[in-house]
Order: structure tokens, then C-alpha cells, then sequence
């Protein structure tokens, strides 16, 4: 402390006022962002401040709120105290401080955030800026706007593309060597947020020799190839998946499922989403569903089970814990009150000597989402 401060409260700072000197080692005072234990000074942890002002000068303090922490060690003021902890929280982007709290249940935030609102100096998660463009804009399919950016980030991240994480094996036939990889493109919702919103475009279920069977309801696709029934399914907004027959006749080896119904009707088909084969070996989904209305539904899949529940969140939580369920069916689905009547799991099949690929598509233009809600234990 200063000799005059010291001399107006020797004892508080053990200064000796006769021989004007210091006599113990807790009169040794920490600086800003430092912490003192009467032996050493060290940097204030992450998540702890010291402004070196008042009785507890040598104590690094806790930050004030619940759920903030700091950028790093040795803070030296509240103010440092900006960031939300992982698993915390600020839905409310116009106050991100009113609405600091803990992730609802279902979402998780694995990394520290600058709390801020939205201003000129970031855009919001989801959000970015085009080339050309003045203002943050939604991101498009196949781009996210990272919610960890830093200030000055205006870009809507490109998704990873072209990687082993999003090719799938086919064996065309029981005599074939060849794997027929598939590397499929990758897309988002618009709006996407983090690089874990990346889905693969057409994928499957199981790698391997899958089939998902659909009895009724197909259009022939173009032939040439695999590519080109993939882009003929692409250009069909009723598209669900396609099936292709490595060597079926040319004319009708592609063959895509559309919907009957589009938006309306009381029956829902609901695949699950594969993000990348990572997952695969996981034996479980990734707790995203694209879904369509279709009243010809039961012409789809492999029965497995049925379970009797009103939740949709409750009967795609039952598929994506079993590792053979490849789609849901949900009968009795009511628009308004988002329920259903009964759920019906599906599943494809992997056989060696199958010729026939299915690929799923991932639909991005749905006015809804339907994710997988609480399942506390996985399901036999």
C-alpha cells in the first residue's frame, strides 16, 4: 500500500510508522488479476477477477452471475466476466443478459460465448453476411453461421464436403469386389448455427447392401446412373428416397418414392437423418427426422413394432435408439395440436446379395422440425 494509506491504517496494513517500514509478509498487496495467499501471487483462475480494490484486494472473486466466466486467467475487473459457461444460455439476443440460463432440456452449448447483443459487430448465430450484402442474413442450405464466432465474423461457414465421413458402401451383387462409394453432398436447414447441423444429402440407414422397400407410390427416375436417379430425386420436392437396381433393366433401375400428400392428410413417414457414417458405427441416429405427410405410408418399410403414444418427440426417440429402425410411421397426426394416434417403427433390410441401393433423402424445406425428445434409458 502507499506509505500515506498506510500511515492512516498501520495495523490493516502491518506498516510500522516509527521505522517507516512494512513488517510482514501480508502487507504484500496482489496487482490487478492476481490472487495472494500471504506467500505468493498468482493469475486469477478462469472464471475469477481481482481488481486489488478494497478489504479483499488480495482475493480473486467468483464471478458475480451465474453461468458467465472469463476469456482466460488474471482478470482484473467484473466486467471481464462476458462470457456464458458451457451449458448456459441467452436465447433473448435483443438482452442476452436478461435471459442467461441454463440449456433447456434436449440442447446442450459445449463451448464458452461472448455474451453480447445483436450489433455491427458479429451477426447472430445462423446468421451472415453475402458477398455484396450490408445486412446478416439467414445462412443458406449447406452453410451455418458458427454461434462461437468472434467479433467481426460476418461469414456463413461452408459445410465439409467430400470426406470419408459422408461416403456409403454398396456391393452390387453377390460376385461384385466393387464397394460403389457413394459420397453424398451435404446440407443444412437454413439458419444453421454449428458445423453439427451438417447433414448428408442421401445417405443410408446402415452402410452396406440396404434396401427400403416401398410397394406402391414410385415414379421411374433417370436411369443412366446413380448419380443421375440421385438428381432426379433431388429435383422432386415429394421426393422421400430412391432405389436404385445396379443391374436392373436400364428404363426402370431408378425408381424414386414420392409422396401422396405434401401438406395435408393424417398420416406422417419420418426418416431418420444420418448426419455422417461416423454415426453408423454407433448404432443409434442422431435424433433428427425428415418427415412428409403420406396416407400411402404403409406401403414402406419392414414392420418392427408398434408403440402406443400422442407424442411425435416420444415415437422418433424410439427409432433413434434402435439401431434397426430406419423410419417411423405416425398415424392419427393432427397439425394443430402436433399429435399423433399411434407409432409404427420401420425398418430396411441388409442383404449381400441384394442389388437394390436405397438412399434417403434429408429434407431442409419443412415448416417444422421433429427431433427426438427425452429417452432416459436406450430401448431393448
Amino acid at each position: 500500500m502507499d506509505r500515506t494509506t498506510a500511515t492512516n491504517f498501520p495495523t490493516r496494513y502491518f506498516y510500522d510508522t516509527t521505522t517507516g517500514g512494512f513488517y510482514d509478509p501480508l502487507a504484500c498487496l496482489a496487482q490487478p488479476g492476481y490472487g495472494f495467499d500471504g506467500f505468493q501471487a498468482t493469475p486469477c483462475p478462469k472464471g475469477e477477477y481481482n481488481d486489488a480494490i478494497g478489504e479483499d484486494a488480495n482475493k480473486c472473486s467468483v464471478c458475480p452471475i451465474d453461468g458467465t466466466t472469463t476469456y482466460s486467467e488474471g482478470s482484473q475487473s467484473a466486467a471481464d466476466c462476458k462470457y456464458v459457461l458451457p451449458g448456459w444460455q441467452f436465447p433473448n439476443a435483443a438482452d442476452p443478459a436478461a435471459s442467461l440460463s441454463k440449456c433447456d432440456y434436449g440442447f446442450f452449448s459445449p463451448i464458452d460465448r461472448e455474451i453480447r447483443a445483436n450489433n455491427a459487430s458479429v451477426c447472430p448465430a445462423g446468421q451472415g453476411i453475402a458477398e455484396g450484402g450490408s445486412s446478416c442474413q439467414l445462412c443458406p442450405s449447406s452453410f451455418y453461421g458458427d454461434e462461437a464466432r468472434t467479433a467481426g465474423n460476418f461469414t456463413c461457414e461452408r459445410c465439409p464436403a467430400g470426406s470419408n465421413n459422408y461416403r456409403f458402401r454398396f456391393q452390387s451383387g453377390p460376385s461384385s469386389t466393387s464397394d460403389n462409394l457413394f459420397t453424398s453432398a451435404v446440407v443444412t436447414k437454413p439458419g444453421a448455427s454449428s458445423v453439427g447441423q451438417c447433414s448428408v444429402e442421401f445417405g443410408q440407414a446402415e452402410d452396406g447392401n440396404w434396401k427400403l422397400t416401398s410397394s406402391g407410390s414410385n415414379v421411374a427416375g433417370n436411369s443412366a446412373d446413380l448419380d443421375a436417379c440421385v438428381a432426379s430425386c433431388r429435383a422432386k420436392p415429394e421426393c422421400q428416397f430412391l432405389n436404385y437396381d445396379y443391374p436392373g433393366d436400364v428404363a426402370t433401375r431408378c425408381q424414386l418414392r414420392v409422396s401422396t400428400a405434401r401438406t395435408i392428410g393424417t398420416t406422417l413417414l419420418a426418416y431418420k437423418v444420418v448426419p455422417n457414417s461416423n454415426l453408423l458405427a454407433a448404432s443409434m441416429g442422431s435424433g433428427l427426422f425428415s418427415w412428409w405427410v403420406d396416407d400411402a405410408a404403409q406401403e414402406v418399410g419392414i414392420y418392427v413394432n408398434t408403440i402406443a403414444t400422442s407424442s411425435m418427440a416420444d415415437c422418433v426417440s424410439t427409432c433413434t435408439l434402435k439401431s434397426e429402425c430406419a423410419a417411423v410411421r405416425m398415424d392419427g397426426y393432427s397439425s394443430a395440436a402436433k399429435t399423433i394416434t399411434s407409432c409404427t417403427l420401420l425398418k430396411g433390410a441388409v442383404t449381400m446379395t441384394e442389388t437394390v441401393r436405397t438412399l434417403v433423402r434429408t429434407r431442409i424445406d419443412n415448416d417444422i422440425s421433429i427431433t427426438a425428445g427425452p429417452v432416459t434409458a436406450p430401448l431393448p
